[in-house]
């Protein structure tokens, strides 16, 4: 494949995903359930709104949806950014491994993902865990990437992905 179809390919991928990206905000800001309003959201979302003045989009009726704002020093960060990690940092990844040398920290500086996903797998106990997500964010920062998000799905209950820390309780 010539090097001019990859950088096509790249940029159309980017775009798709930045686009899913704008629908997903969209549909979240608008409660996700009326497509209406998720597109009158989305219509308030374009690259002409200044970043530093957030605006409410109005409608005839119903309350207003807020428009995407990026703050200025994001928005720097992001445009230093090629294209490749720009794409990178829309990912939350997850991995196999209950320590620091699983094999995802020697592939990590390789790649600006934008978050780690820790799950039950990666569980052994809360310290051990937090030893996790701070080594997450260390090999990130020594390889002049930004510090990815660090989540879990700790919803609580019964979902819970660490069954001995909190929320013990079911969500409401």
């Amino acid at each position: 494949m010539s090097r001019r179809r990859r950088g096509v390919l790249r940029l159309g991928l980017a775009l798709a995903l930045v686009a899913g990206a704008a629908v997903a905000v969209a549909v979240a800001a608008s409660g996700g359930s009326n497509p209406r309003r998720a597109a009158s959201v989305l219509a308030t979302v374009t690259p002409s709104t200044p970043a530093t003045t957030p605006t409410v989009a109005r409608r005839s009726s119903g309350p207003a949806a807020p428009a995407l704002v990026v703050s200025p020093a994001v928005r720097k960060l992001a445009t230093g950014l090629s294209l490749d990690r720009q794409v990178a940092q829309l990912f939350l990844v997850g991995f196999r491994g209950t320590d620091t040398t699983a094999p995802f920290f020697t592939q990590l500086p390789a790649r600006d993902w934008g978050g780690a996903m820790l799950t039950h797998d990666n569980y052994v106990n809360a310290g051990q865990l937090g030893t996790l997500a701070a080594e997450v964010t260390t090999v990130a920062k020594t390889a002049g990437h930004v510090a990815p998000l660090v989540a879990a799905p700790q919803v609580g209950g019964k979902a819970s992905a660490f069954p001995d820390l909190p929320p013990a309780g079911e969500p409401a």
